[in-house]
């Protein structure tokens, strides 16, 4: 077992770095110091056999699935260090010395980078994960989703199980993307009749299928934590002059509100979907 556990040690070790072992290890709770361990032997012990069984998968569901059961001791991890564990991994991207790349390079991206505003939309979307079941909970959530998607190709398919019933908003969608230059608002802006369609389109008839579905305790509780400042953190990550730049563009203050409201089936239809929490 000791030959087992300093060989191991010693692979994620030379991988990730001093610098970021000690990133880790200086964290006051155990949960923060055993990340890189129980990471790396997950990996370690279970790779192989989660490949074998992706290959066996036959829709986007089963890759769901198996891809929720695989990264379910991770979300453990994380859960038991937000938002310590992100932390330590911007010390590992700023402060790299593993063989892995050359931080000494000037354009070595973990030093031209502003990881703040990812650190706060990663520590929100981890704590969405946390509550007791809401691990679980959300991962059938995803994999109903995924599954919906299969099913629209089955023309055989249940009424309520599918997103053929948006089928026309996003005809529509596309063809005036055709014909129209829009800009980032724009864009944004017209995704909400797709999901009018998908969550009050077929009034009481699906509300009750899709509501009991994707708007438990846990979906409602991610809706509150993700708020207008994880979307402005967001999008300010993704102008750093390090990830996409200047030219990404500046949303507008009620695109903002119009994206958060349209993620909500509850303000989209109120008459159909309730505030279950």
């Amino acid at each position: 077992k000791q030959w087992y556990q300093r060989r191991v040690r010693g692979s994620y070790s030379m991988f990730l770095g001093c610098n970021c072992m000690q990133g880790f290890h200086t964290h006051q709770t155990s949960g923060c110091q055993e990340i890189p361990c129980r990471l790396w032997k997950h990996v370690y012990t279970k790779g192989a056999g989660l490949l074998r069984e992706f290959s066996q998968c036959r829709s986007s569901g089963d890759i769901i699935k198996l891809w929720v059961v695989a990264i379910r001791p991770v979300k453990e991890m994380l859960c038991n260090c937000n938002p310590g564990a992100y932390d330590a991994i911007q010390n590992c991207l700023v402060n790299y010395d593993g063989i892995l790349m050359d931080s000494s390079d000037p354009a070595y991206f973990g030093r031209n980078i502003d990881f703040e505003p990812m650190k706060h939309v990663m520590t929100r979307a981890t704590a969405t994960l946390c509550p007791d079941n809401c691990i679980a909970d959300l991962g059938v959530v995803l994999i109903d989703i995924f599954k919906m998607f299969d099913e629209s190709l089955n023309p055989h398919s249940e009424e309520c199980s599918n997103f053929r019933q948006t089928s026309d908003t996003v005809y529509d969608y596309v063809n005036h993307l055709m014909e129209n230059e829009e800009d980032m608002d724009g864009l944004i802006t017209m995704v909400k009749p797709i999901l009018e369609s998908f969550w009050c389109g077929k009034g009481e008839r699906c509300s009750p299928i899709l509501a009991e579905k994707f708007n438990s305790c846990c979906v409602r509780n991610s809706i509150k934590l993700m708020d207008k400042s994880v979307l402005k953190a967001l999008f300010k990550f993704l102008r750093d002059p390090g990830v996409l730049g200047k030219d990404f563009p500046i949303l507008e203050k009620k695109t903002y509100k119009t994206f958060l409201k349209m993620m909500d089936p509850h303000r989209l239809c109120p008459t159909w979907y309730k505030k279950s929490c």
